[in-house]
């Protein structure tokens, strides 16, 4: 995952190549085992799981776990992919 974000964060990948890369490198979908779809891909990517928040009910709150990359990378892939 954070090897997503860091290749999105250059703005060198849409989001087809980037999943096509991640699948070279061996990421695959949980339950079927196939190449990530792009609305996956966009899912994660727009995921602030990985900077240390909880999305639940519409809302978001501060987790208790360790975030994989930081707020700046999230807002930054958020900007490059135009998210926002």
């Amino acid at each position: 995952i954070k090897h997503a974000f860091d290749l999105a964060q250059t703005g060198n990948y849409s989001l087809s190549r980037l999943k096509k890369e991640l699948w070279g490198k061996g990421l695959r979908g949980k339950r079927s085992g196939k190449e990530l779809s792009k609305s996956q891909m966009q899912r994660i990517l727009t995921n602030p799981f990985y900077h240390g928040q909880i999305l639940y009910n519409g809302r978001t709150y501060a987790g208790k776990h360790v975030p994989i990359i930081s707020r700046k990378a999230f807002d930054e892939v958020q900007y490059v992919l135009g998210f926002v």
